[in-house]
Order: C-alpha cells, then sequence, then structure tokens
C-alpha cells in the first residue's frame, strides 16, 4: 500500500496552533500587549538610554559640584591658615624688632650712664686737683699771713718799746717790710715756678711718648722706602747698563761704516752676550730686538722724537682714590720734564728729576696733576729703554721700562696723527713719534693724539 502525498496533522498540533493565534490576536488588541511591544522597540531602547544618559550626567554634575565647593571650602581654610601664619611672622617679627629696639635702646642707655659717670669721674677729678692747689695755694697764705701778723705784732711792740727811736728805728721798719714783701714775693715764684715744672714735666714725658712713637712708625716707613728704593734702584741700574752697552754697540757700528765696512750680520750678532735668546728677559729680548734694528738702519731710523704718553692711575700713596700723576720720561741716565706740546722738554739727569729739589719744585712741569703728556725732543741716541716716572714725595712709582724706537708709521692726515705701532708696558702706552712728523703736525694735533691714546686702543699692533 503506498504512503498518501498529504497526510494530516495530529489534532494536538492543530489545537496548539489556534491557542497560539488566539493568544497573539488578543495580546495584539491589548494596551499592555503595545506597552510591552513599545519598550522592546528600537525607539523606546533610545530614550531609555537617553534618559539614563541624562541622569547620569546629573549625577556627575552634582559630584563635581561638590568637589569643587569642597575644593573652595579647603583653599578658603588655606588661605585663612596662610593668613593667620603670615599674620604669627609678622606678630613674631614686630616682637623682634620691639626686642632690638629695646635692646638697642638699653644699649644706648647704658653708654650714655657711662659716659656721663665717665665725665662725672673726670669731672671729680679734676675739681679734687683743683682743691688739693687751691688748698696748697691756701695755706701758704694763711701761713705768710701769719707771719706777716707776727711781724706786724712784733713792730708794734716794737714802736712801743722804743718809742724814742722812732725816727731811726722808721727807715728800718720800711727795709724790713720790704724784704718781708720781697720773700713772699718770692715764696709765690716759688710756688708758681713748682707747678710750671710739674706741668713741663708732663707735657716732656708726652713728646717723648710720642716722639717715641713717630720715630718707631718714620723707621718702619724708612724701613719700606730704602728696600722699594734699594729695587728701584738695581732696575735703574740694569736698564743703564743695557742703555751703556747698547750705545756701545751703535757707537761700534757707526765706526764701521764710517770706515767704509760693510754690514755682516754675523759680526753684529758677535757684539751680543752669547747667552741663548730663551735665557733673556723680556726687556733684554726688546733691547736686542732693538739694538739689531738700530744698528742695521742707522740710516734710516730717526734718533730724536716726540713720545705722548698716557699712563694707568697709581694705586698706593697719594694716588689712592687721586686718579692723577705727575709724569716725567726718563731714557738711560736722563730724564725729561715736559713744557707743552709746543716746545723740548726740559732735560735733566735721572738724580735731579727724581731728587728731592724737583720732586718738592717743579715737579711734571706742564703735565703736573695729569694721566697723559706730550714729550718733545727726546732723545734716543743715549738709550733705547724708555722708563715713565709717576712723582710721589717719597718713593716714586717707576713704571716698566721697554726698548722703544721711532714709529717711521706715523703720518698726519686730516689733522690727525695716525701711527700704526703703539708701545705699552704695564700700567701705561705711549706713540713714539719722529721729531719731524711731529713738527708737521703741530701742537693741536699732539694733543688731540695725547687725548685719543686715552681711550680704547684698536688695531694697534704693539711693539
Amino acid at each position: 500500500m503506498s504512503t498518501p502525498f498529504w497526510r494530516a496533522p495530529p489534532v494536538s498540533a492543530v489545537m496548539a496552533a489556534t491557542t497560539l493565534l488566539i493568544a497573539t490576536s488578543a495580546l495584539a488588541q491589548s494596551p499592555a500587549a503595545d506597552a510591552i511591544a513599545n519598550r522592546f522597540s528600537p525607539e523606546a531602547e533610545a530614550a531609555a538610554a537617553a534618559e539614563s544618559a541624562r541622569t547620569e550626567a546629573e549625577r556627575r554634575k552634582a559630584e563635581e559640584t561638590d568637589i569643587l565647593e569642597r575644593a573652595r571650602a579647603e583653599a578658603r581654610d588655606r588661605e585663612e591658615a596662610e593668613r593667620q601664619a603670615r599674620e604669627v611672622e609678622e606678630a613674631k617679627a614686630r616682637l623682634a624688632r620691639e626686642e632690638v629696639e629695646r635692646a638697642k635702646a638699653e644699649a644706648e642707655r647704658v653708654a650714655s650712664e657711662a659716659r656721663a659717670e665717665e665725665e662725672r669721674r673726670a669731672a671729680e677729678a679734676e675739681r679734687a686737683v683743683t682743691e688739693a692747689q687751691e688748698a696748697k695755694f691756701r695755706e701758704e697764705a694763711e701761713r705768710e699771713a701769719r707771719r706777716l701778723a707776727e711781724t706786724d705784732r712784733a713792730l708794734r711792740d716794737a714802736k712801743v718799746l722804743a718809742a724814742k727811736a722812732a725816727e731811726a728805728r722808721k727807715t728800718a721798719d720800711a727795709e724790713r717790710l720790704a724784704v718781708e714783701e720781697a720773700r713772699a714775693r718770692e715764696a709765690e715764684r716759688a710756688a708758681a715756678a713748682e707747678a710750671a715744672r710739674q706741668a713741663e714735666e708732663a707735657r716732656t714725658v708726652a713728646e717723648q711718648e710720642a716722639k717715641r712713637e713717630a720715630e718707631t712708625q718714620a723707621k718702619a716707613e724708612a724701613d719700606e722706602a730704602a728696600e722699594q728704593s734699594r729695587l728701584a734702584n738695581a732696575r735703574d741700574e740694569e736698564a743703564a747698563r743695557l742703555s751703556e752697552k747698547l750705545k756701545r754697540v751703535r757707537e761700534q757700528r757707526a765706526g764701521e761704516m764710517a770706515l767704509g765696512a760693510a754690514p755682516a750680520t754675523e759680526q753684529t750678532k758677535g757684539a751680543q752676550p752669547a747667552s741663548p735668546a730663551a735665557d733673556q728677559s723680556p726687556l733684554k729680548s726688546r733691547i736686542t730686538a732693538a739694538t739689531e734694528t738700530q744698528v742695521n738702519g742707522a740710516a734710516a731710523r730717526p734718533t730724536t722724537v716726540t713720545v705722548v704718553l698716557v699712563m694707568d692711575p697709581g694705586t698706593y700713596g697719594i694716588r689712592r682714590g687721586n686718579k692723577t700723576a705727575d709724569p716725567v720720561l726718563c731714557v738711560g741716565t736722563t730724564c725729561y720734564v715736559s713744557t707743552g706740546p709746543g716746545s723740548a722738554a726740559r732735560k735733566m739727569t735721572r738724580g735731579a728729576a727724581l731728587g728731592p729739589f724737583n720732586t718738592l719744585g717743579g715737579r711734571a712741569g706742564k703735565c703736573r696733576g695729569s694721566l697723559s703728556c706730550v714729550f718733545r725732543g727726546v732723545d734716543l741716541a743715549a738709550g733705547l729703554v724708555l722708563q715713565p716716572v709717576d712723582l710721589h714725595v717719597l718713593k716714586h712709582d717707576k713704571r716698566e721700562a721697554q726698548a722703544v724706537e721711532a714709529d717711521l708709521s706715523c703720518r698726519v692726515a686730516a689733522s690727525r696723527l695716525a701711527c700704526s705701532n703703539v708701545v705699552q708696558g704695564k700700567g701705561w702706552r705711549a706713540l713714539v713719534v719722529p721729531e719731524d712728523v711731529a713738527q708737521d703736525a703741530g701742537p693741536e694735533v699732539l694733543e688731540a693724539a695725547r687725548s685719543g691714546l686715552a681711550g680704547p686702543v684698536r688695531d694697534a699692533r704693539v711693539q
């Protein structure tokens, strides 16, 4: 038997399907069913999410507001604590100041009382001395008065007893009175002389003490000045010795040229000391170089120059706090005192220029009290070692010596003096201008160069 194409479902299945259809239809028709359906729809879910977000935002806003209020309260508490701390510190500082003021006032009061006590004691001591002197004078006067009274009584008794010889005794009495008065005056003079002697002894003791202190201080200053003078003389002797050696070399070279001898570098070097160049001091090295230049170019290098000098302020003695100088210029054993940029400087021996007569007299001439100076007509033939000296009263400020030569680069252009080379030593600098160039420049240009050299030196090659 074959299976039919369609077979009817069981009865139970048909009944279940019918029940489901009836329930679904009922639910679709009731409002509760609509609410349930809407609850699970997308729009309902979005609204619920928005409501939840709004509620969360309000909660967070409330929390933030609460946190902000707490922060503000804490800030107010901190400000109040800081204010109270400041008030406490200010009160402490005020109490400390008041305590310092009280201590200062107490110290001033104690000092004032001490001064008053000291003055009172001094016044009492002076009053005691005065009273003792017055008592002594009163005692002597009373003793003399008693003596005179006794004398007067004796004279009266004698007059009564010798009434008949009154005329004869009158002269004797007068003479005796004169003698007594002379004795009284002598006693007064003796007392005054004693007081004067005591005062003279006190003054002599004070003068001797002051003299001993002055001698001690003068000895210390003299020892220091002697040491400085010894060192300065040693430097001067070295400079003079080197200048003399340079002069002999130049004279020897001039004699060879006069005899027609050809310049020889090896012969010139032979005239110098056979010590290595590394053993020479900077001053000796500069003198050696200047010597070779002068000897090899003697015909072209002038020896009469004008020196435009600027000195740095001194730092000791009368220059301490006084930015001036009294400059003189020494070349070897000869020194020059300026007479201004328009005339040749006054030539003096080193001893005369630095000695007491010039130191306490003319001093630096036209450059007295100035840190800069122009020296006209300086002769370099006697030596190439140039040394500025600032005149003091006892110990002169002798600056570092430098070997120099005439600067052939000096020119006058547009009413200005221009030189490529600036000689510099410790505490000074200078231009060494050939005298013919200085003559063409004139006093005004040299004075302007003196002022210009006092400023900063740029693009200058130190010799």
